[in-house]
């Protein structure tokens, strides 16, 4: 939005530069910095804190690869539906509405909290293993 209010779309397409290529630019650079993060975060957690992420490399490599495409299409997604609705609710909604629920099916709210433990863990077997055969 920030970009469609100070008009540097136009300006980047009027320079030769397609909208294709300047929506993929932004795709690759989400796409570097979740890998970079993830780099450091695994090389500390490896190092410092001694994780052990198993014994295959290249499937921490996938695993960070196809993460970081998942996120930079989610952030993509965001920033359309954001651009479209002309208003940063929808952002603000997707952030602390669909981001917490992911959190709390994955566990990821609170690990302290045995309560949220078997709440995810209920909650992620309702929905992966009860609910389809529920449908039949």
């Amino acid at each position: 939005m920030k970009n469609a209010k100070k008009k540097t779309i136009p300006r980047l397409t009027v320079s030769g530069n397609g909208l294709l290529k300047i929506v993929m630019s932004n795709y690759i650079r989400v796409v570097i910095l979740v890998l970079l993060q993830s780099t450091i975060m695994i090389a500390y957690s490896a190092l410092v804190l001694k994780v052990n992420w198993g014994g295959s490399v290249g499937t921490v490599l996938l695993t960070m690869f196809l993460s970081a495409l998942a996120i930079a299409a989610i952030g993509m997604l965001i920033g359309i539906i954001t651009l479209i609705a002309n208003n940063f609710k929808v952002a603000n909604a997707f952030e602390f509405g669909v981001i917490y629920i992911m959190a709390l099916i994955g566990g990821g709210v609170s690990y302290q909290l045995k309560l949220y433990q078997r709440l995810s863990v209920s909650l992620a077997s309702y929905l992966l293993m009860d609910m389809p055969l529920r449908c039949i």
